[in-house]
C-alpha cells in the first residue's frame, strides 16, 4: 500500500490528494500481481507554466498509456518531468512511492513542492506526517491550504486531531473545510464535537452530512446518539 494510494486490488485506487475539477488522464504503471494499474491524475494545472517540451513529452505520456504502452509512458513522464513540468513531477514520485523508493519519493516531493506544486506540498506534508516531521508538515498543509486545497486543510485538521490530540483546533481547522461545504469537513467537525461532549454542534454538522451523503450521515448520527447514551449511561453508575 502506498503513501498516495488508496485500495489497491479489486479496482482504481482512491487518490484523494487530486483535485477532479479539471481533465482526468491516466498514467501505468507495472502492478506485479494485475499486471498494471491505474493512476488518476490532474495534468492540467501546471500546463502554462511548464516549458513547452515538458508539455510535449507529457501529452506523450498521456498517449502512451492510452495505447497501454507502459514502458513508453514512464519514459516520456521522466523526461516531462526532468524539464519541469510539475504535474510530471508528482506522478513521478507517486511511481517511486508504487515502488517503496521512500528516498527518490521525498526527494522529488521537495522539488515540486519548492516550486509551488500544491499537490507535491500535500504528499511531502503526508509523509513527514507519517515520519513524525510533524511542524514542517503543518507548514506543508497551510500552504496549500492558501493556494486553495481544501483537502490540505483536512489533513491539518487530522493531525492536530490524532497526533496533537487537541480536538479544538482540529475542529477549528475542520470548520474551514466545512464553510466550503466540504463532506470531510462537516464529518471532522462533528467527529471532534463527539470528543469536545458539544451534542448540538455534532448532530447539526452530522446532519449537514446526512444532506451531502444519506447513508454516511445516518451512521455519523447513529455514532454521535449511542456516544452520548454510553457516556450518560457510564456517568449515572
Amino acid at each position: 500500500m502506498g503513501l498516495f494510494s488508496g485500495k489497491w486490488r479489486g479496482g482504481l485506487p482512491s487518490v484523494a490528494v487530486l483535485s477532479s475539477d479539471t481533465s482526468i488522464f491516466y498514467l501505468v504503471a507495472e502492478d506485479g500481481v494485475h499486471g498494471m494499474a491505474v493512476y488518476e491524475a490532474d495534468i492540467t494545472r501546471d500546463l502554462t507554466q511548464a516549458p513547452p517540451v515538458a508539455n510535449w513529452h507529457y501529452k506523450e505520456t498521456v498517449e502512451a498509456v492510452r495505447s497501454c504502452k507502459r514502458s513508453l509512458a514512464k519514459e516520456c513522464l521522466f523526461k516531462a518531468s526532468e524539464l519541469g513540468h510539475l504535474d510530471a513531477l508528482y506522478l513521478k514520485c507517486r511511481y517511486f512511492d508504487y515502488h517503496a523508493d521512500r528516498v527518490a519519493l521525498e526527494r522529488n516531493l521537495r522539488v515540486g513542492a519548492n516550486g509551488g506544486n500544491i499537490k507535491s506540498m500535500v504528499g511531502l506534508g503526508s509523509l513527514l506526517t507519517h515520519n513524525d516531521q510533524l511542524k514542517e508538515a503543518e507548514t506543508l498543509f497551510r500552504k496549500a491550504y492558501e493556494k486553495g486545497s481544501i483537502y490540505a486543510i483536512n489533513l491539518l485538521a487530522s493531525l492536530y486531531a490524532c497526533q496533537h490530540n487537541n480536538p479544538t483546533e482540529a475542529r477549528q481547522l475542520s470548520m474551514l473545510a466545512a464553510d466550503e461545504g466540504d463532506k470531510q469537513g462537516l464529518i471532522g467537525v462533528a467527529a471532534m464535537s463527539m470528543r469536545l461532549e458539544d451534542w448540538d454542534t455534532a448532530l447539526s454538522y452530522g446532519k449537514r452530512v446526512e444532506v451531502q451523503d444519506p447513508d454516511t450521515g445516518r451512521k455519523l448520527l447513529k455514532d454521535i446518539q449511542n456516544t452520548r447514551r454510553q457516556l450518560l449511561h457510564i456517568r449515572s453508575h
